[in-house]
């Protein structure tokens, strides 16, 4: 009894100290097993998936050492009796309570003890076998210490089928990221195909239309008859609108594509250019009001024309306010830096800024507020490009706030 007593001591000691997981675990449970109980056969057997009566060797220990993996069939074996029931001891002659079971003949194994292995959720998956040559005492501390084995072994294996689902999941994640990846690679080979019949197909023809338009006007019968004349007008005056639209969109197409540069770009000599340019032939200039330092990290060229888009908006619908003012603001944060740019022009309402960052979208007529409406597009296509964000708030006539939101880089601040 004492001697029980101090093997099932340390069996559970040294279960309790295995910070092995998964397979490891199962052959260290194993061989363990083999060498405090000195049995000669120890196995740990799972159900295969989908199968009723097939049992697979998962960990096998011959003699305390690891030995190679087997299966077998689970019908008319002392197992069938054990899976998702309960445990089950022979202490001798086992293989005359199953004739019908070659393998323990094959083994020429006397002794059995069994014990059921569950999932955290209670199904039965498996099962913990010892099986000797010689007479296997039946006692209370023999069964527990078996059976912590068998509860350790369940965890473990429930553990390795969730970490295949988890690969499994992973593998078709990665597929369907490459799919995307290609998916995607293909819609910007068409998107600069696209571009390039835009700037070689199409700008083409429309120059040689406004060049005929021109022709007409200069012609003595056109120049004489005001109908004609309005109608070649109204032709040229549309064939330019559409030849800004082209270079606008060729600019989109360009910038979306433009892998940024990032460096610490100076803020306020930057506004400072922008805003001189933005101002100029303006009937009333707003107050602009900006940091006296501040920088953010982003290819130069590409944040100049996300703040060109902005500050023009600004400007643009501002303009007829009695007292036009646009502010600039800035604020570092631990990973992101916030450039926020703010008027108290017109406005508009937040139920249709779904349009906002639409190509050709406008929320206000063209003939009160002149424009492409590609602007706010090429903004958030060149932010997102440098992994950030455009944030909005506006109401009508109450003016509006877009708050441009950039990543840090990940070496300091220099």
């Amino acid at each position: 009894m004492h001697q029980e007593q101090h093997v099932l001591r340390q069996g559970l000691l040294e279960l309790a100290g295995d910070t092995s997981v998964g397979l490891r675990c199962c052959e260290n449970m194993v061989s363990r097993l083999g060498r405090l109980l000195g049995v000669r056969y120890v196995f740990v057997g799972v159900i295969g998936p989908g199968e009723d009566q097939t049992v697979h060797a998962l960990a096998t220990a011959i003699g305390g050492a690891l030995s190679p993996n087997f299966s077998y069939d689970l019908s008319g074996s002392p197992c069938e009796s054990i899976v998702g029931k309960g445990m089950c001891v022979y202490s001798g002659d086992v293989c005359a309570e199953f004739p019908d079971d070659a393998l323990l003949r094959e083994m020429g194994v006397s002794s059995y003890l069994g014990a059921p292995i569950f999932d955290t959720q209670g199904q039965g998956i498996g099962l913990l076998v010892l099986l000797d040559d010689q007479l296997l005492p039946d006692s209370a501390e023999l069964r527990a210490l078996v059976q912590m084995h068998a509860a350790r072994a369940g965890v473990e294996i429930d553990r390795m089928r969730y970490e295949e689902r988890l690969e499994s999941l992973s593998a078709s994640l990665t597929q369907e990221v490459a799919r995307q990846t290609a998916h995607l690679e293909e819609a910007n080979r068409q998107l600069a195909s696209f571009a390039y019949s835009i700037s070689h197909d199409l700008r083409t023809p429309l120059r040689h239309m406004m060049g005929y338009c021109e022709l007409m006007l200069g012609l003595d019968s056109v120049g004489q008859d005001p109908e004609a004349r309005r109608c070649a007008e109204a032709v040229l005056q549309a064939g330019s609108k559409m030849a800004v639209m082209m270079e606008a969109l060729l600019d989109h197409s360009s910038n979306r594509q433009a892998e940024p540069r990032c460096e610490w770009v100076d803020l306020p000599p930057l506004l400072a250019d922008i805003a001189a340019q933005l101002v100029v032939g303006a009937d009333r200039p707003p107050r602009l009001d900006w940091p006296e330092a501040a920088r953010v990290w982003a290819d130069p060229a590409l944040i100049r024309i996300v703040l060109q888009n902005l500050l023009g908006n600004a400007i643009k619908y501002s303009s007829k306010h009695p007292s036009p003012q646009v502010s600039v603001t800035c604020s570092a944060g631990i990973d992101m830096d916030e450039i926020a740019v703010e008027d108290n022009g017109i406005g508009f309402d937040m139920q249709h800024a779904d349009r906002l960052f639409g190509v050709f979208q406008r929320l206000h007529a063209e003939s009160d507020y002149p424009g492409h409406g590609i602007g706010l597009a090429n903004a958030l296509g060149i932010v997102r490009r440098h992994g950030g964000q455009i944030g909005f708030h506006s109401r009508p006539n109450e003016g509006a706030r877009f708050v441009v939101s950039l990543p840090r880089p990940s070496q300091p601040l220099g």
